[in-house]
């Protein structure tokens, strides 16, 4: 009379079994349900980038630019992309909050690793003392350094089913060369963009669900010409004459000015170069080249004249001392020009005080009209040898 009665519990113990299973298996849907997917609006977009050299593409670098200097600025503005996400969720799961990401990495450095010169990862090119450094971007963030790892402000929507943004992820490149060392004054100097970084940029989200897209490949292409090349210079012998004591009767007497040339040959061509104060801006969009500001620095030459024996004052040069020289004189130099302007011996004189333009011609001489005389300033003189020496030293900006 049991048997019945056991077989009845075992079978109730059986649906008690399935029934778990059954609710189980529906709790699973349900949490499936809610989970918030995102991707991005163009799962198939990707362009592999060359960014090429925008402006002239040379420029005349003298040895005293300092380092750390920009030498060349170029601008390369994408065509606008409508890049973003979309993330979808469960009615009711609301608010969510959505955290977005873009990255740029630095997939090849044909040229070694990259130093940080202030704000800026310069990177090295083919020619020494010339570094490449690359700005990126966006309505949203900006960026000189690289890898660079850009986390969005987190957004927290309320919208019942899902939300989505868009935004233009890198909006232009700004590319600059930066004189980090010597460089080479033995002619032109070629720039290759092949010598410069590859770039990877990528977005994605890591909230609500993770997701990773790569868009861009950035690659450059082309090359500047980097004029390095000085003018030749010369020894210059100015015979001022002989005189009489006589000639000179009181303090602060002198001689009659003699003319003479100082000649810089086989210049290099003076393009100028970028400084950061405007650039050159190329647009994808319209394939038009304008520039901002004013692109190009205009180069110049400083001239320091240094007397051999010392300086009476800023404007007159001791002769030398010894058995047999003259006593309480000095020579004085002036351009030929109607400002008759003395020459400073204790500070930089400007090429455009010596009367030069200087050119894009290579291989130009110029010219430097000058006068010396002799300067009587002591109280009492004494006749004997009155020479003097003066260098010149040409500074190139």
């Amino acid at each position: 009379m049991r048997e019945p009665i056991v077989k009845v519990l075992c079978g109730k113990r059986k649906m008690g079994l399935a029934g778990k299973l059954i609710l189980g298996l529906l709790a699973l849907v349900a949490v499936e349900a809610k989970a918030a997917t995102c991707a991005p609006y163009d799962p198939a977009y990707y362009r592999d980038l060359s960014v090429p050299v925008v402006g002239p593409g040379i420029a005349s670098v003298g040895e005293e630019v300092a380092v750390g200097s920009i030498i060349y600025y170029g601008s390369y503005q994408i065509e606008y992309m409508n890049m973003g996400w979309w993330c979808h969720w469960a009615f009711g799961e609301a608010p969510v909050t959505i955290e977005a990401f873009t990255k740029v990495n630095v997939i090849s450095q044909p040229s070694g690793a990259p130093v940080l010169m202030g704000n800026k990862t310069v990177f090295p090119t083919n020619i020494p003392g010339i570094g490449m450094a690359v700005q990126m971007s966006t309505g949203i963030m900006t960026s000189w350094q690289y890898p660079v790892d850009w986390i969005h402000t987190p957004y927290v929507s309320t919208s019942p089913t899902g939300a989505g943004m868009s935004h233009s992820p890198l909006g232009h490149f700004n590319v600059q060369l930066i004189k980090t060392g010597p460089i080479s004054t033995s002619g032109t100097q070629q720039v290759l963009a092949s010598s410069f970084p590859v770039f990877e940029a990528s977005q994605g989200t890591t909230a609500p669900s993770f997701f990773s897209q790569k868009f861009w490949t950035v690659r450059f292409n082309g090359a500047i010409n980097i004029v390095t090349k000085t003018c030749q210079v010369e020894d210059v012998d100015v015979d001022l004459g002989s005189h009489q004591l006589s000639d000179f009767p009181t303090r602060y007497s002198t001689s009659e000015w003699k003319d003479f040339n100082i000649t810089l040959k086989n210049c290099p061509p003076f393009h100028g170069y970028m400084t950061g104060t405007g650039r050159y801006i190329y647009d994808e969009k319209t394939g038009q080249t304008t520039s901002s500001g004013s692109p190009i620095t205009a180069n110049k030459l400083n001239f320091s004249f240094t007397s051999v024996h010392g300086n009476y004052n800023t404007y007159a040069a001791n002769t030398e001392t010894g058995p047999g020289t003259a006593e309480g004189f000095a020579i004085q130099m002036a351009t030929q020009d109607s400002s008759n302007a003395n020459i400073n011996l204790t500070s930089n004189v400007p090429h455009t005080s010596l009367g030069i333009t200087l050119t894009t011609n290579d291989g130009a001489n110029y010219v430097i009209p000058l006068k010396a005389r002799y300067y009587r300033y002591g109280a009492t003189a004494k006749a004997g040898k009155a020479n003097g020496a003066v260098t010149y030293t040409v500074n190139y900006y």
